[in-house]
């Protein structure tokens, strides 16, 4: 197999240089405190007694946030979680977004209010305003506020935002952080992971999108021990300039059963690693941006800039229908010396929006980088003529239980696999870039095959990775949809004929 390396210039940590900010960013805790004190100091000349809030997105070190408060000596600090509504009420209430299913669950809709209790919340607040109204000495006092949604209590004087990518939170569940205010340490990640992406992270995401504008401060919390803060200003002042520029997220790569050694060998990745399955290198939801400011790196989630510049970032036409969503996931799979790809459909739009809360659904091209020159490679694309699925074990669980091998070269197509052409799944030894349009989200609008030979999965319409996108909607884009991005994409076989039909 021939793996020699062909890409020398894919730059693992790419920065993003941001001007007009140098004297706005501080990466030594030492430094961090001096300037919150310095801030805190420029309030209590306005106001007696100054309000500071740590507000923590979910899974940030709650601990750390802790060390940083006590180093500001307050008068008194108040936890927002202490108005938390207990792990079982919690579960109890959310047990309908995170259903009995092992991977599915729905959309939550609820804010993030709904975590507390409101008693608990309202004796809270007067707690903070009878310590505000106090006479302090000459100096002024301090309130210090931490925790997640830290707003609800009362509108700080000093906001600091403590802001994490979705890929550190989901390392922390691997690593055993549990849920937010839970205690299931031990639970599988899949489960820790499920409530994080329908639950937990559209409510915290839907509460900061509100409070961009009251950041006063923005602290990248990403690496242990080490983090970084930059002004609300030189914040928003960076997401406003990568609005209008081309840029690049930092990608993140991760094992899986169908994983290759392209990806290792020519991006210099860890060798220890027994493969890598994919690379998410262009999903804001899942990237990271790093922001260079004045020599100093900060780490903000890519979604930021999605949720701040929407408008700025997609266009008219692409931010009314899709909203502040980032519609297009692009991803690098690799089976070089692996396994063969898992076969997939995707839901129709009306059956996504129903069963899990999306309002929309995806649809998929793949370009096959490289390909072995030395072994068979090949892709399988739409089903065989006079496939019949309890004939032909279409119908057969293949669950972990039982082992079996699902049987895709009986009922499905075969066809060679060649550098720079399109393809459904790919089998083994293939490198693909794989665009996902029209989609958002990888939980519910990717299912395997198996589920729906099953009876158990959503509706299909096409078995090949790229089913019809949207057409035009205007007659003044004459835009070919199968031909967008130079990839070219096909629908399921026409009924009684071999031969896939383009549109």
């Amino acid at each position: 197999m021939n793996l020699k390396k062909k890409y020398g210039n894919y730059e693992l940590h790419p920065q993003m240089k941001i001007t007009g900010y140098e004297n706005e960013i501080w990466d030594e805790k030492k430094e961090i405190i001096e300037e919150l004190k310095r801030a805190v100091q420029e309030k209590q000349k306005e106001k007696k007694t100054c309000i500071l809030s740590f507000d923590l997105y979910p899974g940030v070190r709650k601990e750390e946030m802790m060390e940083l408060a006590n180093a500001l000596q307050p008068d008194r600090i108040f936890d927002i979680e202490d108005c938390a509504k207990d792990e079982e009420t919690l579960l109890r209430e959310f047990k309908d977004y995170i259903t009995d299913d092992r991977v599915f669950g729905i959309m939550c809709h609820k804010t993030i209010d709904t975590w507390f209790e409101s008693e608990k919340l309202e004796t809270m607040k007067k707690a903070i305003e009878t310590e505000r109204a106090e006479e302090k000495d000459t100096n002024g006092g301090l309130i210090v506020i931490v925790g997640t949604a830290a707003e609800l209590l009362t509108e700080a004087d000093l906001l600091v935002y403590c802001d994490l990518t979705r890929w550190e939170v989901q390392l922390r569940y691997r690593s055993g952080m549990p849920n937010w205010h839970s205690t299931n340490y031990n639970d599988p990640i899949l489960t820790k992971y499920k409530r994080g992406f329908f639950i937990e992270w559209r409510l915290a995401d839907r509460y900061k999108k509100e409070r961009y504008e009251k950041f006063t401060y923005l602290l990248d919390t990403e690496k242990e021990n080490a983090p970084v803060l930059t002004t609300g200003n030189a914040f928003r002042g960076a997401l406003q300039q990568l609005a209008r520029q081309p840029f690049r997220m930092e990608p993140y790569f991760d094992p899986g059963v169908w994983g290759g050694q392209w990806m290792k060998e020519n991006f210099g990745l860890d060798a220890s690693k027994e493969n890598f399955a994919w690379s998410f290198d262009g999903v804001p939801e899942e990237n990271s941006l790093n922001l260079e400011i004045g020599g100093k790196v900060l780490k903000v989630p890519a979604q930021d800039l999605v949720f701040y510049a929407p408008h700025e970032l997609l266009g008219e036409r692409v931010h009314g229908r899709f909203g502040a969503e980032f519609p297009i996931r692009f991803d690098l799979l690799d089976t070089m010396g692996g396994q063969n790809l898992s076969l997939q459909v995707h839901p129709l739009t009306e059956y996504i929006y129903e069963k899990f809360g999306m309002p929309y659904t995806q649809d998929e091209s793949y370009y096959l980088l490289d390909a072995d020159e030395d072994e068979e490679t090949y892709v399988y694309l739409g089903l065989k003529e006079g496939v019949d699925k309890k004939r032909d074990g279409a119908g057969t669980p293949c669950s972990r239980k039982r082992r079996r091998t699902f049987p895709c070269g009986k009922i499905c197509q075969q066809n060679p696999g060649q550098k720079t052409r399109s393809c459904a799944d790919s089998g083994r030894n293939g490198a693909l870039l794989r665009k996902k349009h029209d989609g958002a989200g990888d939980q519910c609008d990717t299912v395997y095959l198996y589920l729906q030979t099953l009876g158990l999965g959503p509706p299909w319409h096409g078995w090949t990775a790229a089913s019809d996108p949207p057409r035009p909607r205007y007659e003044k884009y004459p835009v070919e949809p199968r031909y967008q991005m130079g990839v070219r994409q096909y629908r399921r076989p026409a009924e009684n004929t071999g031969k896939n039909r383009k549109l």
